[in-house]
């Protein structure tokens, strides 16, 4: 649809130009007939080369074709919200069966109600309400994709990093993270008229078509202009839990799971940092609730991905279930992922601790052999698809191949019945 409100644009412009040289007596009526010919052949041309666009989109890295991932809005939008929502436990946010396809078919053309600039950390984050009442954090893609605003991304945030997150996330099994998939958004025919006023002050229109942001990204000093053409703004759109979030802080001491990373310990954001030390599994295992055997191996999954991604933001973070007593651990915070150096020390608990769950251990070994067809396979409907640029996807398989290094020696030196734990 945006494709044809920008062509009428284009022919008002053209229009408007040729009639104003017409009357200053520029041009004679041949002329000007020549040219109203010649606008109409070009916007014809404009708009056959944008439908192509539409219905097609090609594969920069293996050259094929792929088809036209939009497909027709689901109904019943509140019952489809309510059934995604009801099946959040203390397994996951989803079962395995769950129809993922129709949710992320929802999430990318639901119709947008509210628009809230979400504030935080000075992040450019908005809100959306979609029709049936179902709130979506969008995050806009603001960098070109594979580029750093700071060291290991502290910047602006990469949104399809939380894409690809979702997707490995998918593929090995975890199931918690809420669900997350692209959204291409205009700000002409769905922000515009809804927006409020404190994310209008922030945005200009530049040439009738293009929308520009000017912001600062957190950790840097510099304001920039972010803009978008024809006002088509791309981004993850991750589903909003309904539910408290919190972030786990063991009783009696600060410790929590960000103490791994060597980065929370370079900027000393905790005092008592254990990694590195070979005494740490022990340790961190007589720490409430980590002594749970369900809480220390969702630890170790969250290695296990944060070491795949490169990915220094996550924390222990949990929802409490409708009964208000159950914990739900889930995973977030991933837009700050493939760091563009190594940080060896987010497999601590892995290469140190030498214990896994059974299901994560052979789905990390499936997916080793079969990286590029699953996630090929999981991301090639989606609105920013290629999700990854090739060096991006190769430092992911980088990173997989030296997790399992480390499971290997695991194995190696203490055998399998001790690392792999049904």
């Amino acid at each position: 649809m945006s494709t044809y409100r920008h062509m009428e644009l284009t022919m008002k412009l053209l229009l408007l130009h040729i009639l104003r040289l017409f009357k200053r007596g520029v041009m004679g009526y041949k002329t000007l007939l020549i040219l109203l010919l010649f606008t109409m052949a070009l916007i014809a041309i404009y708009a056959r080369s944008n439908d192509s666009l539409l219905t097609s989109v090609k594969n920069t890295n293996t050259g094929k074709i792929r088809p036209d991932p939009e497909v027709l809005c689901p109904k019943n939008l509140p019952e489809l919200w309510a059934d995604m929502n009801s099946l959040i436990d203390a397994r996951g946010l989803y079962p395995n069966d769950f129809n993922l396809k129709l949710i992320k078919s929802a999430i990318r053309c639901a119709r947008i109600i509210q628009v809230e600039q979400l504030k935080v950390q000075n992040t450019f984050k908005w809100l959306l309400t979609l029709e049936g009442g179902q709130k979506i954090l969008f995050k806009p893609l603001l960098l070109p994709k594979g580029e750093h605003e700071h060291e290991c991304n502290v910047g602006c945030e990469h949104p399809e990093y939380e894409i690809t997150a979702f997707a490995i996330n998918r593929l090995l099994g975890f199931n918690n993270m809420p669900i997350t998939t692209g959204r291409q958004i205009s700000w002409f025919e769905e922000i515009f008229s809804i927006a409020s006023k404190e994310i209008k002050d922030v945005m200009k229109i530049i040439n009738t078509t293009d929308v520009c942001f000017k912001l600062r990204c957190p950790t840097t000093v510099r304001i920039r202009e972010f803009c978008f053409s024809r006002g088509m703004i791309k981004g993850s759109a991750m589903v909003w839990l309904n539910r408290t979030i919190r972030i786990m802080y063991p009783k009696k001491t600060n410790f929590q799971y960000h103490d791994f990373h060597i980065y929370s310990r370079l900027r000393n954001k905790f005092k008592n940092s254990l990694q590195g030390q070979d005494g740490f599994c022990s340790l961190f295992r007589s720490i409430p609730p980590y002594s749970e055997d369900r809480m220390f191996y969702h630890i170790i999954d969250m290695a296990v991905i944060d070491y795949i991604l490169n990915n220094i933001d996550q924390r222990h973070t949990y929802i409490i279930g409708d009964d208000g007593k159950t914990i739900v651990n889930i995973m977030i915070d991933f837009g700050q992922s493939f760091c563009p150096y190594p940080l060896l020390l987010l497999g601590a608990p892995i290469y140190q601790c030498c214990s896994i769950r059974n299901s994560t251990f052979k789905a990390v070994y499936r997916l080793r052999d079969r990286l590029e067809e699953e996630f090929e396979k999981e991301t090639m409907d989606d609105p920013v698809y290629p999700v990854l640029l090739p060096n991006v996807f190769q430092q992911l398989q980088r990173q997989l191949k030296e997790l399992v290094s480390f499971l290997d020696f695991c194995v190696a030196h203490k055998g399998m019945k001790n690392v792999v734990i049904d």
